[in-house]
């Protein structure tokens, strides 16, 4: 299965590995990427710390098992990731320029154990590949000058341009409103250059999206809800 178009882990700032949910996080696993800084587009080799959490009455039972999968769906590695006996973290280090620059979903599971019972925790993050040079040098926002004032929404689609004007996939986008909701604070782009959020108001008035890529100046789009 390809991935869903939406991240709703939608890159944690925190993590940013999204959580999946692109995808938001399935499990309760904290899974902090430690290095390199920007923490959802990675180059060169990337070094992934799982610090597995256990509800009351839990105990950690199984290593993790780090699935990593491209845009199309295609498992591209499996490996484990070995916990460390005095940190209690789960280390595993990924060589990002082994594979074509894209979107990449990771999928770390493990288990505890309730009791003589065992309990199956997921997480999943998306990240982008960019080992290859090229860079953001330009977005474009479409975003509907009126909407209606409901729970539906309206898509905030961004599409992101390289230096040779090519629509650029990988980059990371990360959105704010002022008078509304929005249902991601954060995307990549796929292998179309496109990440798209949807922002809703129930109530009447303007509202401000403001749209940031990586280092590139901020762009802000206003949308009139009405009744």
């Amino acid at each position: 299965m390809p991935f869903r178009r939406l991240c709703r882990w939608s890159v944690p700032l925190a993590l940013v590995g999204c959580l999946w949910g692109m995808g938001r996080p399935v499990g309760a696993a904290d899974v902090q990427v430690v290095a390199p800084a920007d923490k959802s587009v990675v180059r060169g080799v990337v070094q992934f710390r799982i610090r597995p959490v256990e509800a009351p009455g839990e105990r950690y039972f199984s290593n993790p098992e780090v699935v990593l999968v491209d845009e199309d769906g295609k498992s591209v590695a499996n490996t484990v990731a070995v916990r460390d006996p005095k940190t209690k973290l789960c280390e595993l280090t990924l060589d990002t320029a082994r594979y074509p620059d894209g979107v990449y979903l990771l999928t770390v599971d493990y288990r505890n154990l309730a009791g003589d019972r065992a309990r199956n925790v997921r997480s999943e993050i998306n990240l982008s590949f960019r080992n290859r040079g090229p860079k953001p040098a330009r977005f474009v926002v479409d975003l509907p000058a009126t909407a209606k004032a409901d729970d539906t929404g309206v898509p905030v689609t961004v599409r992101v341009y390289d230096a040779r004007d090519q629509l650029l996939p990988g980059a990371r986008v990360e959105f704010q409103a002022v008078g509304g909701e929005l249902d991601s604070a954060a995307e990549l782009t796929f292998h179309d250059g496109e990440a798209t959020a949807t922002v809703q108001s129930e109530k009447a008035g303007n509202c401000n999206v403001t749209i940031r890529v990586e280092a590139l100046p901020s762009v802000t789009r206003t949308v009139r809800f009405g009744p």
